[in-house]
C-alpha cells in the first residue's frame, strides 16, 4: 500500500486515512466508541517521510505514546 500511494498527485487539503481491516471508518462502529483522530500539518517536501513513519508506528501500536511524548523526530519538524 505505502509503495502504491501517490503522493506527488495529491493537491492542498487532500487527506490520507489508515484504517485497522473490518473496521468500518464510521463513528457507529462499536470498535471506535473509544476512538479519535491526530491532525498533522506538515511541509508538502517532507510528507512522504511523515506518513511513512506515522504509518509504521501505527501498525506498531506506538503511536498514541509517541504523540503524547511529542517525540516526532526532529527531522520532520
Amino acid at each position: 500500500m505505502f509503495n502504491n500511494t501517490p503522493f506527488t498527485n495529491l493537491t492542498l487539503k487532500e487527506s490520507l486515512h489508515l484504517f485497522k481491516k473490518n473496521v468500518k471508518p464510521l463513528w457507529e462502529d462499536p470498535r471506535n466508541k473509544n476512538g479519535g483522530a491526530w491532525t498533522f500539518r506538515v511541509p508538502k517536501a517532507q510528507s512522504h517521510e511523515f506518513w511513512k513513519e506515522v504509518l509504521m508506528m501505527a501498525i506498531g501500536e506506538i503511536l498514541q505514546e509517541v504523540v503524547e511524548k511529542g517525540g516526532f523526530s526532529p527531522r520532520l519538524r
